[in-house]
């Protein structure tokens, strides 16, 4: 199992003419001092040197702009870390310059994530699968005493540029799934949010294509026989697939109102546990006593900081996950309006399309003959697009397919 260890760390101040070195023991260091002597920044600069800024730094110190270099150990390696503003730099033992990078959510991010093997790919809010910052490496080693207190995975700042990251973390930290998984879920999310923009783009072509047409002549006939034929066995293609569009809308509809019912049970659930968790709180609160006894079995139980801070935390814990499955079902509702309007803006395009082909026109007038042939250019243009949308759609509906296999 590889090992990172943390030798030495130097800090120098150009500000302050000052500088400050600290060898580290390979298995405890312990650093005490009085408040104000500088020990969080030491711990900050730790991190702080591989990109992963503290949630929380005074201004003091950032007016030092100080520079730090760490000496540290990784299987069975020794390199060098440089921070000097936003430069980072990676050494090996000899001096050996290895990489330098000048912005961290691309470039160090990458490198780092191959450098320590951290194969964790989590999708960005552009829906676009990216190695995360170094913060998300070192998210579970540190805990920042000027917010981890208050809030749980937060010792490090910019950590909301993804969504639902927090259950990606921590599985791939305690090693529920190893690196590939997260690879091809990366894969597979940026599929599907790419399905999802296409499907966004041929609907906007067809309310276009919907609103030219309103605009042309409603003739249903063509300059010639073949053109005319061609025109209504379109309108049965069509036909056909709103039918078969409208048919998915009710079975994604479906799924999604039985995701919703689960999440509420869920909701129920945790809100249950939650004000038990709190009438226990506040029960070890008011009680007086170091010891309780259980009026049930008589046994008793210690009523001291450490059990009433694991029930806060419990709390906590439990909050989190509420204020998480409120935005689940939140989002399982909004899904399920828009599918709702899709699902009556094809019903309205369909019954036009019946319309067209049971009208009959029983004379034709001069201008429909002049404006037939324009007429049906600017539907042959958009039955083009919809068609080379049907073809890239279908090409990654069937990537994942095998994605998913």
């Amino acid at each position: 199992m590889k090992n990172c260890v943390f030798n030495e760390l130097v800090i120098l101040s150009y500000e302050e003419r000052k500088a400050l070195q600290i060898s580290f023991d390979p298995h405890r260091t312990i650093i005490v001092g009085a408040n104000g002597t500088g020990k969080s920044p030491i711990l900050k600069s730790l991190y702080g040197t591989f990109g992963a800024d503290a949630a929380q730094t005074s201004p003091a110190w950032k007016q030092t702009r100080a520079s730090t270099l760490l000496r540290f150990t990784w299987d069975g390696g020794v390199y060098q870390m440089l921070r000097h503003g936003g430069s980072f730099s990676l050494f090996d033992e000899v001096g050996t310059l290895l990489n330098q990078s000048f912005r961290i959510s691309n470039d160090l991010a990458s490198f780092l994530a191959a450098f320590f093997d951290f194969q964790l790919v989590l999708v960005n809010r552009k829906g676009q699968p990216v190695s995360p910052p170094p913060a998300f490496l070192f998210l579970p080693y540190y805990v920042d005493q000027d917010s981890s207190w208050t809030k749980a995975w937060a010792a490090f700042a910019n950590l909301t540029q993804f969504s639902n990251w927090k259950r990606a973390v921590i599985d791939y930290h305690v090693g529920l799934k190893p690196n590939e998984y997260y690879r091809l879920r990366a894969a597979v999310d940026a599929t599907r949010r790419r399905l999802e923009v296409m499907a966004v783009e041929r609907e906007g072509l067809r309310r276009a294509q919907k609103k030219v047409g309103e605009k042309l002549p409603q003739s249903t006939f063509s300059v010639d026989l073949q053109s005319f034929r061609e025109e209504v066995e379109s309108l049965l293609t069509e036909a056909d697939e709103l039918r078969i569009v409208e048919e998915n809308f009710k079975g994604r509809m479906a799924q999604l109102r039985d995701e919703s019912l689960t999440v509420h049970r869920q909701i129920d659930i945790v809100r249950r546990s939650l004000r038990e968790t709190v009438a226990d709180f506040s029960f070890a609160t008011n009680v007086a006593e170091d010891e309780i006894e259980c009026p049930t079995c008589g046994a008793h139980y210690i009523n001291d900081f450490t059990e009433r801070f694991q029930i806060a935390t419990d709390e906590d814990r439990l909050r989190d996950l509420l204020l998480s499955l409120h935005e689940e079902a939140d989002s399982r509702k909004e899904e399920i309006e828009r599918i709702r309007g899709q699902l009556y803006e094809n019903r309205a395009a369909g019954e036009r399309i019946r319309a067209l082909l049971g009208s009959r026109q029983e004379q034709v007038r001069l201008s429909d003959l002049i404006t037939a042939q324009g007429r049906q250019e600017v539907r042959q243009v958009f039955a083009e697009g919809l068609r080379d949308y049907a073809f890239e759609i279908k090409d990654f509906e069937d990537k994942q397919t095998e994605q998913n296999a």
